[in-house]
């Protein structure tokens, strides 16, 4: 190797070790100060929530002093978590230079090599040595520079989580993904139940079929999901966002955490359910088994663990949404998938979220409009799509790059429907005056609307909800009516008239179909159309039923329910 090029490696080895060194020096120093300076002291620790808890105890009616006790914990908590995030940062900044500090320093060791003296007798060698020299310095200094700063950069921007002394070896869970609840309208995002026997009748007044009964102590119609014997749902009340965790099979809180945030969010305002908006907690949380996934119309997306402890927060910026954001996120390998249409303009995006970290992997950018539905991830011959329904169109996403795959253009009205999938095609809903149901072939590239939709059948009335597709029928609920169709061919198998209306999505076991009401109703229909039964409820229906372990769990506007063949 050229010699000048050895001394110019040498030299920069030997500046970054150094540099490395003093940043690990001074990250220390500042751990150690924040450690004796109580910086990490625990919210349990804190004077002030101890004290607020105290007054409580002696004036428990006081509610001027309840709402002032939350406001500390509150703060608290949002300084605790920050400090907990600083802490966490420091360590890892000490630890990755610590270690470039050594791998520099033992390449400068394994280049260094002793120089030939060159002596001061006027010789013009000497001066051109120096001059070399001072070249050589000049140039490693800046390398050392760059390097330095693009491991900063790195480590800002990469991902915290990212590096390998930060991965974490992950922890099995004990059920399979797949046959848990684990989302809106279940795993696959579409409302069919793949395991498990449900009872088709139960009653509220007598108790049959009711294994437990709760009242829910935070409003939403975001949907419960369930993994094992844990349930989860979210809720607000008075701008404050929670997350709650139950036992499944009893009914008993495990948990309930509020959501901290960094950003001050107290000049968002969101339509609430009372306005006919959809509120702050309308879209349904989603779990991986390890973690809690949860978003709000606040533009907010939070991880907890199943111990309600905060992992982390992301903000998307103020949110632009008449009715407020509805849609779920959904998981997918590493990434939390996330549909936020908004109505200002270039603010729709698709985002793709670490699920470890919370940093956003990829966005793209979508048409602009609002719309409120889900989307599903389907498997079409062996390869997976990303379903998106928004303003005038539906479109296709490839969920590892965020690339476009293919466009609909069939969509009118407020899109507040998601997609179903069958018997490979999807099948979407535009929503107007009257509901029209679009069969797609979901191939090709580009504008498909010309090539691919193989049906479409125009209902008698309005839906807002999502279809459900299974066994070669497509099942919709609509102001009036429920109407079955052939999937291949669009036409009506079956139709049933009723007086009521639906905002809750149906869903499907092996043998029936539940659909709930806005009268507070759930009625049981077989596959064939016969309607098996009709359960009074006595509250209107908003949320979509969760199926789990023989159990289904209905939320009311005020109560949890868990009915299965277990009455208690």
């Amino acid at each position: 190797m050229n010699k000048r090029l050895i001394d110019i490696l040498r030299i920069t080895l030997k500046q970054a070790a150094v540099a490395s060194a003093v940043i690990t020096v001074v990250a220390a120093a500042v751990l150690v100060y924040a450690c004796f300076t109580g910086m990490t002291g625990n919210i349990k620790d804190s004077t002030v929530v101890g004290k607020a808890q105290q007054e409580i105890e002696k004036n428990p009616a006081n509610k001027a002093l309840l709402e002032h006790f939350r406001e500390i914990d509150f703060q608290e908590r949002a300084l605790y978590f920050g400090k907990t995030e600083f802490f966490e940062n420091g360590k890892d900044i000490c630890i990755g230079f610590l270690i470039l500090s050594l791998l520099f320093f033992r390449g400068y060791t394994l280049l260094r090599e002793k120089l030939p003296e060159v002596k001061k007798n006027g010789d013009a060698g000497y001066n051109l040595a120096r001059i070399k020299g001072n070249n050589i310095t000049l140039l490693s200094s800046t390398v050392t520079a760059i390097v330095v700063i693009l491991f900063l950069v790195l480590f800002s921007t990469w991902g915290k989580e990212r590096f390998p002394w930060q991965l974490k070896a992950e922890t099995k869970t004990s059920a399979d993904l797949s046959m848990q609840w684990s989302s809106f309208r279940g795993f696959t995002g579409q409302g069919v139940v793949t395991s498990g026997k449900y009872p088709v009748t139960w009653d509220v007044k007598t108790g049959e079929n009711i294994s437990w009964k709760i009242d829910m102590p935070v409003i939403a119609y975001s949907s419960p999901i369930v993994f094992e014997d844990r349930l989860f749902v979210t809720g607000s009340g008075e701008k404050k966002l929670k997350v709650l965790s139950f036992s499944a099979s009893t009914g008993k809180l495990v948990w309930s955490s509020m959501v901290m945030v960094k950003t001050n969010t107290d000049d968002i305002e969101v339509m609430s359910e009372e306005a006919g908006g959809a509120g702050y907690a309308s879209p349904t949380p989603v779990t991986d088994g390890k973690y809690v996934y949860a978003y709000f119309a606040t533009n907010i997306l939070v991880c907890f663990d199943f111990d309600g402890k905060q992992q982390w927060v992301k903000f998307f910026g103020k949110p632009e949404n008449t009715y407020g954001l509805s849609s779920s996120p959904l998981l997918f390998e590493d990434k939390i998938l996330l549909q936020v249409d908004q109505s200002g303009e270039g603010m729709s995006k698709l985002y793709a979220v670490n699920k470890k970290s919370g940093k956003i992997i990829w966005e793209t950018k979508r048409p602009d409009g609002a719309s409120w539905g889900t989307p599903i991830i389907i498997d079409y011959k062996g390869k997976k799509e990303l379903i998106t329904t928004g303003t005038s169109m539906v479109i296709a996403y490839d969920p590892v790059t965020g690339k476009e795959l293919w466009r609909a253009e069939c969509l009118s009205g407020e899109v507040s429907t998601s997609p179903a999938y069958t018997d490979e095609k999807v099948f979407v809903m535009s929503v107007g005056s009257q509901t029209t149901v679009f069969a797609i072939n979901p191939e090709g590239k580009g504008d498909i609307t010309k090539t691919n939709i193989i049906w479409e059948h125009e209902e008698e009335s309005q839906a807002i909800n999502a279809p459900v597709a299974v066994k070669s029928k497509v099942i919709v609920a609509m102001n009036g009516y429920i109407v079955c169709h052939d999937a291949g061919t669009g036409k009506i198998i079956w139709k049933y008239e009723l007086e009521d209306d639906f905002w809750a999505s149906p869903a499907v076991t092996e043998n029936y179909i539940y659909i709930p009401s806005q009268k507070g109703k759930v009625y049981v229909f077989d596959l064939a159309g016969k309607l098996v039964n009709t359960i009074e409820i006595g509250e209107k229906l908003s949320a979509s039923m969760a199926f789990s372990g023989s159990r289904m769990y209905i939320r009311t506007d005020k109560l949890l329910y868990c009915i299965s063949g277990e009455s208690k």
